[in-house]
C-alpha cells in the first residue's frame, strides 16, 4: 500500500538503487559520489527556497542503499561516501529550519543497537523526527506502475518492523508509518 506524502516534499534518489525513484514535489538524483555536506546542503538550499515562499518542507525523502547492520545510509553509491555515525552530525544545518520528517527507504537503516543509535542520533542532530526500518526493503510492483502512470507524491509502505524516531532522544517501535505521517510533526 502506498503512503501518500504530504507536500511540498522532497526526494533524494541514490543513483545506484532500483528505480524507478521516488518522484515528489522536487526531486533530485544524487549522483555516485555525493558527499554528505552536498546532501544535507540539497535539503537546505530547499528549505530556504521554500522558505521564501512562506513555506516550508513537510517530508524529506532519503531513497538509498543502508550500510548493512544500520550502519548508515549509503547515500554516494555502493561503498562510497556516505552518512554514518560519525559524520550523520552533518545534519546539525537543519536543526531549526523547520524540516518535516526525513524518511529513510533504505535497507536495514534501523537495524539492531548500531541502527537505532543511528537514526536516533540523525533525528536529535537534524531536529526532525526520523521514519526507518529494521528490514530489508523491497521494490513494490505498485512502485513500477506508480512510475509508469505518472503518479508522484508517494513511497511504498515498508517491509517488517518500523520505528519513529524523535528529536528529543526517544522512539517509538513498531508504527504503522501511514498513521505515523500524521503524528510525527513535532
Amino acid at each position: 500500500m502506498p503512503i501518500m506524502m504530504e507536500q511540498p516534499s522532497l526526494s533524494l534518489n541514490s543513483d545506484d538503487v532500483p528505480g524507478p525513484h521516488y518522484s515528489m514535489w522536487k526531486t533530485v538524483s544524487m549522483q555516485e559520489g555525493i558527499t554528505p555536506t552536498e546532501v544535507v546542503g540539497i535539503i537546505a538550499n530547499t528549505q530556504a527556497t521554500l522558505k521564501s515562499m512562506k513555506r516550508s518542507l513537510a517530508n524529506v525523502i532519503i531513497n538509498c542503499h543502508g550500510y548493512e547492520g544500520g550502519l548508515g545510509l549509503s547515500t554516494g553509491g555502493h561503498g562510497k561516501a556516505g552518512f554514518t555515525i560519525d559524520n550523520v552530525g552533518e545534519f546539525g544545518t537543519l536543526k531549526g529550519m523547520n524540516v518535516g520528517p526525513i524518511w529513510l527507504v533504505a535497507c536495514q537503516a534501523a537495524r539492531g543497537a548500531s541502527g537505532i543509535a543511528f537514526c536516533q542520533r540523525l533525528a536529535v542532530v537534524s531536529g526532525s523526527a526520523v521514519v526507518a526500518g529494521e528490514d530489508n526493503q523491497e521494490l513494490g510492483l505498485y512502485q513500477t506502475y506508480r512510475y509508469y502512470v505518472g503518479l508522484s507524491g508517494q513511497i511504498d509502505d515498508y517491509e517488517g518492523i518500523v520505528y519513529l524516531f524523535y528529536p528529543n532522544n526517544t522512539y517509538r517501535k513498531d508504527i504503522d508509518p501511514e498513521e505515523a505521517l500524521w503524528t510525527v510533526k513535532v
